[in-house]
């Protein structure tokens, strides 16, 4: 009798769980449908003086000379990622440092180099581009422990240890998604490039 109770009340509990999971996919596709995958103005403005502070504080510009996937350059895969994780957050509520994700995931790739190129140094870059990123991003800013996460274990599972922050976890998931749509797709970020202030600025430059 006592097993039966027991195994009902286990029964009870995943069917909870089941359920709650099912509400939050009901509620994502709804929202899907609207179409509100996006930042609204507020969150634009927030994301946009994050991007400022880091061009500001760093060589983050530098990465517009090299290409990254397809034709789509390390300075503005670096900008959607972090774009994306930040929409992430917020499409599904999830609490975070809003602030360590979005500089985390700008500083991601911050390995300022062509890996394109032939050449010793860049061998196996998929598995060592994280640490120097991280090398180079600690010389020009002083980052704290999930900005550190995010940037060391972005390319979980090529680097055997998975990133151990939510945000980190956002990053690693957006990153491996623009990568795959840079890849096969091309430049698909003409509406980003629209409303950030780094394209505001290089159009008011030139």
């Amino acid at each position: 009798m006592k097993f039966k109770l027991k195994l009902f009340k286990i029964i009870l509990k995943k069917r909870s769980d089941i359920m709650f999971f099912v509400n939050t996919l009901h509620l994502s596709v709804s929202k899907l449908k609207k179409k509100t995958f996006k930042l609204n103005e507020q969150q634009m403005s927030f994301f946009n003086d994050c991007l400022k502070n880091i061009c500001e504080e760093t060589d983050f510009l530098k990465l517009d000379s090299f290409i990254q996937h397809g034709d789509t350059t390390c300075l503005w895969h670096s900008i959607a990622v972090a774009y994306y994780a930040y929409c992430f957050a917020k499409f599904f509520n999830i609490k975070c440092d809003e602030k360590s994700l979005i500089y985390g995931a700008l500083l991601h790739d911050y390995f300022l180099y062509d890996w394109h190129i032939h050449d010793k140094s860049h061998r196996l870059h998929g598995f060592k581009h994280p640490k120097t990123a991280l090398n180079n991003a600690l010389k020009h800013y002083d980052l704290n422990k999930k900005e550190i996460d995010i940037i060391k274990n972005h390319m979980f599972p090529l680097t055997l240890v998975p990133p151990t922050h939510r945000e980190s976890i956002m990053v690693c998931l957006s990153d491996k998604i623009c990568s795959s749509f840079e890849t096969f797709i091309g430049d698909m970020y003409k509406n980003l490039k629209q409303n950030s202030s780094l394209y505001t600025n290089k159009s008011t430059e030139n």
